[in-house]
């Protein structure tokens, strides 16, 4: 992951990218769009696996900065995040690399993005 982060998005819907209960954070989900970079695409027919991963690193820098945007991210412990992957079929190996993501759910319909973490 990049020690420069991204900046965090602002959501454009009626909705809050980041909303702290207690002492816990929730963020909503975070697609791999910046003004810098875009992955759009189905995986693997039309982006790579190795797209996907960088995709899915994008999605965590953006959910990462949206956290620092409110406050410190040194004691953060996550509880539960989730990875949706823009697939046809579901891909077992994408789990298979160092990852604090336990759980992905392909999508064959989710919107354009390739990737869309959530941290609750």
């Amino acid at each position: 992951m990049d020690k420069n982060l991204p900046i965090a998005p602002e959501a454009i819907g009626n909705y809050v990218t980041y909303k702290k209960i207690g002492n816990y954070v929730y963020t909503s989900g975070h697609v791999p769009i910046t003004e810098q970079k875009k992955y759009i695409g189905k995986v693997p027919t039309e982006i790579s696996i190795d797209e996907a991963y960088k995709a899915a690193e994008l999605c965590a820098e953006l959910t990462i900065a949206t956290i620092k945007k409110h406050g410190s991210i040194d004691n953060l412990q996550p509880v539960n995040v989730i990875g949706f992957v823009n697939a046809h079929n579901p891909i077992p190996h994408f789990l298979s690399r160092d990852t604090i993501i336990k759980t992905t759910i392909s999508v064959p319909k989710i919107a354009k993005s390739v990737a869309r973490i959530i941290i609750t």
